[in-house]
C-alpha cells in the first residue's frame, strides 16, 4: 500500500510537471508594420546644419551590426558640416524584448584597447535628459588622444522592446558635445515614439 501511494504521488509529480512546462508562454516576435530602417533618426529631427552623410541608411545583416545574436537591423550616417561632428545611428531587432535586454546589457562600453593609449569609457559629464520611454539608457564617453587633436567620442545606447538602438557620435568640438547628445538622444526618442506608439494602437 505504501509502495504503491509513492508511485502515485511519483505520477502525480510528473503529470505536474508537464503542465507547468506547457503553461510556459513562448517568447516570439511581435508583428510589427515597419523596419529597422523607419526608426533611424529622421533627417526632419536635425536642427541647421546637421544633415544625412552619403545614403539615408543601409539594412544590415546580423553579422555587419554591433550586437550579437540579433535578427538585422539598419545604419544611417549623419554629420554637421560647419562643427565636423558626426554621428552614427544604429538601430538592431532581437527575436524578443528580452533578447534585446541581455544584448544591451552585454554590450558596456567600459574600454578601449586600441591604439597607443588604453581610454576608459565613463558616463557623459553634465548630461542629464533620460529617455521617458526606453527600457534601458546610457550615454557614454572617452576622450580619445591618440589622435592628431583630442576628439571625444561617445555612444548613446537605448532599449526599447525588442530594439536596441547605438548612436555613435564624435567630435573635436567639446563645447558643442552637450547639446549635440542631448539633440541626439531626443531625436531618437521622438523617432521610436513615433512608431512604436503607432504600432501599438494597430
Amino acid at each position: 500500500m505504501q509502495k504503491r501511494r509513492a508511485v502515485l504521488v511519483l505520477i502525480s509529480v510528473f503529470l505536474l510537471g508537464v503542465s507547468s512546462i506547457g503553461c510556459v508562454p513562448t517568447l516570439s516576435t511581435p508583428a510589427r508594420h515597419f523596419t529597422t530602417a523607419d526608426l533611424l533618426i529622421g533627417a526632419n529631427l536635425l536642427p541647421k546644419g546637421w544633415g544625412v552623410n552619403g545614403s539615408a541608411s543601409v539594412e544590415l545583416d546580423s553579422g555587419g551590426l554591433s550586437f550579437r545574436n540579433n535578427l538585422g537591423g539598419s545604419e544611417g550616417d549623419f554629420r554637421n558640416a560647419s562643427t565636423s561632428a558626426d554621428a552614427s545611428h544604429e538601430v538592431v531587432s532581437f527575436r524578443n524584448a528580452q533578447d534585446a535586454s541581455q544584448a544591451y546589457q552585454d554590450h558596456v562600453h567600459t574600454s578601449d584597447t586600441s591604439g597607443q593609449y588604453g581610454e576608459t569609457w565613463t558616463p557623459m559629464m553634465g548630461f542629464t535628459y533620460q529617455s521617458p520611454i526606453a527600457q534601458q539608457f546610457r550615454v557614454m564617453c572617452v576622450t580619445i588622444r591618440n589622435s592628431p587633436n583630442i576628439a571625444l567620442g561617445c555612444v548613446i545606447e537605448a532599449q526599447y522592446d525588442e530594439f536596441v538602438s547605438s548612436v555613435v557620435y564624435s567630435t573635436l568640438n567639446h563645447e558643442q558635445a552637450l547639446a549635440d547628445l542631448e539633440m541626439l538622444a531626443k531625436a531618437v526618442d521622438t523617432q521610436f515614439a513615433l512608431y512604436l506608439k503607432g504600432d501599438a494602437s494597430k
